[in-house]
């Protein structure tokens, strides 16, 4: 296989295959580091495999889907998820320190969460299990990802801009 045929397939298909790390990111996969995928998209996107606008149009659909399907986890099952969160101290006190947000900033809490990496993936089950409206998490999570993944992609695009 020449360099050629690699950057062929490469270009084909990483879309693809980022776009689906960023769905597993976002679903709190154990064993996946955070914050990899998006500054990833930002270099693949300099060197011109995809244009910026479908990888951050990727990710963010794929960041989506990922958010809502956890947040359908906590609304439909919240007995299994509280049961899960209190296995483990750490799990106990940022859900206590999620909901602690919700009350304090009610409807900004997920845009917040969001925008601020530990709890970034971690919102979706006690959203769903606090039983925050749809809509608004909908917008709140499509605004707030949207705005993580641009500045991780906008930010490492310009950073490489020097470099390639």
């Amino acid at each position: 296989m020449t360099i050629y045929e690699l950057q062929n397939i490469l270009s084909q298909y990483a879309l693809y295959v980022l776009a689906a790390l960023i769905f597993v990111e976002y679903l709190s996969f154990p064993g996946l580091p955070r914050g990899i995928v998006v500054p990833l998209l930002g270099v693949m996107s300099r060197m011109g495999v995809f244009s910026f606008e479908y990888g951050f149009i990727a990710a963010v659909s794929a960041s989506l889907a990922a958010s809502l399907l956890i947040y359908i986890i906590g609304y439909a099952f919240p007995n299994p998820c509280m049961k899960f969160y209190s296995r483990r101290q750490k799990g106990v006190e940022r859900f206590q320190t999620v909901e602690k947000m919700m009350k304090r900033y009610g409807r900004f809490m997920i845009l917040r969460c969001r925008l601020y990496s530990a709890y970034r993936t971690f919102v979706s089950i006690p959203a769903g299990i606090l039983r925050t409206n749809v809509i608004l998490y909908f917008f709140s999570t499509l605004l707030g990802n949207a705005l993580h993944i641009f500045i991780g992609m906008f930010v490492v695009n310009l950073l490489t801009a020097f470099i390639i």
